[in-house]
């Protein structure tokens, strides 16, 4: 437990070591904030000492959450180290993600289907069920937002366990916006557009048999259409302040 300030901002960001995620903890760092840090690997020292510079506490925590068995002791550690003695804001940022497997849905490997399925929806799953166990009852601002994506509401040719996903976390996050109305722990879902990170490599690398829109998303790249991690953080740190309608599913494009 932090024994911190007792007026602190706490950022749970999950997929926190880069792209996205790394982006979000140069955004969000700051005095009398604290940024709970979770990804595989694990933060390197020039991005601690980064935030450290800001003024924040870092608390940087390992797992893998593809790893289902993990995950409910991911999410207690993670909850576990917000000092609840009088916080202002606790924002719960599910970020975490990945686009594999790319192929048809009857050439998608099995365990590859099972670890996004795991990765992209059950973590968010179970994360905010923790965060709503351990936070439910504080009167200070609480929000859940949920990296979704575009692939959530259009069928993409070789993404079917990231689509399926990525709607599924969408209707989550409504469910959560009808379960604790407008007095209760604010669920947001957001669609990032499509960014220059690691995830568009991936695709970029796949083959035109199992992904059709191959060279469109070569084309992103080599046009500079590519949205940078830190533009979307931005919008996001926009999220934990501003007004929000609860459950809204939210696009980058709606604050460009």
């Amino acid at each position: 437990m932090v024994k911190g300030d007792k007026h602190m901002k706490y950022y749970l960001v999950t997929g926190a070591s880069k792209g996205l995620g790394a982006a979000l903890l140069e955004t969000l760092a700051a005095e009398n904030t604290t940024l709970v840090a979770l990804s595989r690997s694990g933060l390197s020292e020039n991005l601690k000492l980064s935030l450290i510079d800001k003024g924040a506490v870092v608390i940087d925590q390992q797992g893998d959450l593809s790893d289902e068995k993990a995950l409910p002791v991911l999410a207690q550690q993670m909850m576990q180290a917000v000092d609840l003695t009088a916080p202002e804001q606790i924002i719960l940022i599910n970020n975490a993600g990945g686009v594999a497997p790319i192929a048809p849905f009857y050439k998608a490997e099995d365990e590859a289907v099972l670890a996004n399925i795991h990765l992209n929806l059950s973590a968010p799953m179970i994360f905010v069920k923790y965060f709503g166990q351990a936070f439910s009852k504080l009167s200070c601002d609480r929000r859940i937002i949920t990296v979704s994506s575009g692939a959530g509401k259009n069928p993409i040719f070789g993404w079917n366990a990231y689509c399926a996903s990525k709607a599924a976390v969408d209707m989550m996050t409504r469910v959560i916006g009808l379960e604790q109305g407008e007095a209760g722990i604010k669920a947001i879902s957001f669609g990032p557009g499509i960014m220059d990170t690691d995830m568009q490599s991936t695709i970029r690398s796949s083959t035109v048999e199992d992904f059709k829109d191959l060279e469109r998303f070569k084309k992103f790249k080599e046009n500079g259409d590519l949205l940078t991690p830190s533009v979307v953080a931005a919008v996001i740190k926009r999220l934990t302040v501003e007004p929000v309608e609860q459950g809204a599913i939210v696009s980058v494009k709606d604050y460009l």
